[in-house]
């Protein structure tokens, strides 16, 4: 065999050791960053899952604000979702007072770098927030 037909191997290794280096950075932050949106997507659904169990909980007859809250917190407890806020207006007596198809208004905050499985990889906000509103 002629010297031009054999070819080393190793000037094929540096190429693709050249492509990985290139292409491995890009594809760290596809999966990284694929992971951190679905985490935000999921945070932003279990929140807006809680608040539409809220007003489920708000239409039927003997509700009370505690009973909406415990409604709303059971849900973000079962999905393991931590540091949330949950505001129902109106409350106390001019909740008591409202008569029966009223509206009333849930809103669940929750914090984000809490619930995230990655942090401070890419930015994201301080809090994400659901409101939903039902009839009393």
């Amino acid at each position: 065999m002629s010297p031009a037909i054999r070819r080393p191997r190793c000037r094929h290794r540096g190429i693709a050791t050249v492509e990985l280096a290139v292409c491995l950075p890009m594809l760290a932050l596809l999966v990284f960053g694929s992971i951190q949106a679905s985490n935000l997507i999921y945070v932003k659904h279990v929140i807006t899952s809680a608040a539409y169990e809220g007003t489920l909980e708000l239409a039927r007859a003997d509700a009370t604000p505690d009973t909406v809250m415990l409604r709303v917190n059971q849900v973000l407890g079962m999905h393991d979702i931590v540091k949330t806020n949950v505001e129902i207006s109106p409350t106390g007596r001019i909740f008591d007072n409202l008569s029966a198809g009223s509206p009333v208004s849930i809103r669940v905050r929750a914090d984000v770098p809490s619930n995230m499985t990655i942090v401070n990889w890419f930015p994201c906000p301080d809090a994400i927030e659901c409101t939903a509103v039902g009839p009393k």
